[in-house]
């Protein structure tokens, strides 16, 4: 049944293979489950902030995630967006003024209107007039902003007043950094499976035993790995005051339709790039550069934007870090 709906055989895959594939994608895109907490929680100040945050980003992208590959049928993973979170935390609720409930409500509010706009077919059509070339640049554009992101935390490149960007001092966390790199590269070149959650292993491990201080403490400063203080496991915190808080009667207020139509305009050219990029390199576009089942993966990218504000995080949406994982398929029409 499991062959029959995804097309597993069919892609020449098995279910092994898309357990790995799906560990690699996880692996990649994980640290979203830190990062966003932090940037949101500059912004949504509540007893338990952080470890309740955490959860709800968990929760988000995993009923994003199950949208897309349960109801698109492809393997595009979703959690909540990076650069979608910053405008949220910093230009909209600290920037505007604008409290994070009603902002929650203009996330969701946005969310709805991808779902009504891609069931009527107009965000399909919006992306057919978008020429095949321009559809694979802002895909490109996502990825090296996103190439960019990694070297600036892992401190290659840094600030700089003059040129604006310069090299960073090659500490532990660049050679940390650039090790796994290498040992991703030159896996992807040898066509190893599996090389990508081998590069993330191998830097972890490198990090560990060379005691390199890449881990931030609760100051924010970088320090060695020092075990699990707390254990490896423990209950979650239930995120009171998170779910359900969302104010859609301030939301849908003349005040902040600005906003509504930043986080919606962002968000479709986000999606839409990332979506059309990952369809065309795991080999699932048409030749005329259409994505099947257009209607339903939109809708499915609305939903779980939607789902994202109920649950209290900002816009949830496609991660191209799903590439990782993610190989040549296709699923019954």
């Amino acid at each position: 049944m499991l062959d029959r709906y995804f097309g597993i055989s069919a892609a020449g895959s098995s279910i092994p293979r898309e357990l790995r594939a799906g560990l690699t994608t996880f692996l990649t895109m994980s640290y979203v489950l830190f990062v966003n907490p932090q940037v949101l929680g500059t912004a949504i100040r509540i007893d338990g902030g952080f470890e309740k945050l955490l959860i709800v980003t968990a929760l988000a992208a995993a009923a994003g995630s199950l949208l897309m590959g349960v109801v698109a049928r492809y393997p595009f993973a979703q959690a909540p967006g990076m650069g979608l979170n910053a405008y949220f935390a910093f230009s909209v609720v600290i920037g505007q003024k604008i409290a994070w409930e009603t902002a929650l409500g203009a996330v969701f509010i946005s969310g709805a209107l991808f779902v009504v706009l891609s069931l009527a077919g107009v965000r399909q059509a919006i992306v057919r007039a978008i020429p095949n070339d321009l559809k694979f640049a802002i895909a490109a554009g996502i990825g090296v902003f996103l190439a960019f992101l990694g070297m600036k935390n892992a401190g290659v490149v840094i600030a700089n007043p003059a040129t604006f960007v310069t090299l960073g001092a090659f500490g532990p966390p660049v050679l940390v950094a650039v090790f796994g790199l290498l040992v991703t590269v030159v896996l992807l070149v040898r066509r190893i499976t599996g090389a990508i959650v081998y590069g993330i292993a191998g830097a972890t491990i490198a990090a560990i035993v060379t005691r390199a201080a890449v881990y931030p403490d609760a100051a924010g400063h970088l320090v060695a790995f020092g075990g699990f203080a707390h254990g490896v496991v423990a209950p979650p915190s239930w995120p009171s005051g998170l779910i359900g808080a969302l104010d859609l009667r301030g939301a849908i207020g003349l005040g902040i339709v600005s906003v509504v139509f930043t986080f919606f305009v962002v968000d479709f050219f986000d999606a839409t790039g990332t979506l059309v990029g990952l369809a065309e390199k795991a080999g699932f576009l048409t030749p005329e550069g259409d994505l099947p089942r257009a209607r339903r993966t939109f809708a499915c990218d609305g939903l779980a934007a939607m789902i994202g504000a109920v649950l209290g995080t900002s816009t949830t949406t496609t991660y191209a870090r799903a590439r990782a994982g993610s190989k040549k398929a296709a699923a019954p029409a």
